[in-house]
C-alpha cells in the first residue's frame, strides 16, 4: 500500500554559505504542489556536535520574506549608523541598486547561456554577484526552476 502522505520532491539548487556562528544552507526544491526554499541553519555545539533549525518557505512566502529581510537590513543600517553601505554599493557598481528591466534580464540569461560565472556577469552588468545571483534566483522560480546555479566564480 503506498503512503500518500509521503511529499515527493526533487532538488533544484543548493549551496551553503558560511557564517559567524556556522553555516546556512539553501536547498531550492520541487514539491508535489509548488517549489519551495528550505533553509537550514547549523551551529556547532560541541566537538562533533552540531544544532540545527530549518525554515521552509514557499515561493509567495519567499517574497515576502525577501522584502522582510530586506527592511531588517534597512533598520539595523539605521540603528548602527551604515549609511555608507548603499552609497559605497552605488559608486562601486555603476547598475548597483538600480530597477532590472526585460533588456537587462536578457543580457543575464545570455551571458548564462555563454558560460559566464556570477562574478563575470556581475562585472560586465555592472552590478555585484550578490544582485546577479538574486536575480538569477527570481528568473529561475518564474520559469520553474529550469536553470541551473551558475558558478560563483
Amino acid at each position: 500500500m503506498e503512503n500518500n502522505n509521503v511529499v515527493k520532491e526533487r532538488e533544484i539548487a543548493s549551496y551553503s554559505i558560511r557564517t559567524d556562528a556556522g553555516r546556512l544552507f539553501f536547498d531550492l526544491k520541487w514539491g508535489d504542489r509548488e517549489n519551495f526554499l528550505q533553509i537550514t541553519q547549523s551551529k556547532k555545539t560541541g566537538e562533533n556536535e552540531f544544532h540545527r533549525e530549518k525554515i521552509i518557505l514557499s515561493k509567495s512566502e519567499l517574497i515576502q520574506f525577501k522584502d522582510g529581510i530586506l527592511k531588517a537590513i534597512g533598520f539595523l543600517n539605521v540603528i548602527q549608523g551604515d549609511v555608507e553601505g548603499p552609497i559605497s554599493m552605488k559608486s562601486q557598481y555603476e547598475n548597483g541598486y538600480k530597477p532590472w528591466d526585460e533588456l537587462d534580464e536578457e543580457k543575464l540569461l545570455l551571458l548564462y547561456q555563454e558560460g559566464k560565472s556570477m562574478k563575470e556577469i556581475g562585472s560586465l552588468l555592472g552590478r555585484s554577484a550578490g544582485a546577479i545571483r538574486s536575480r538569477f534566483m527570481k528568473l529561475m522560480l518564474e520559469k520553474e526552476g529550469e536553470l541551473p546555479m551558475p558558478d560563483e566564480e
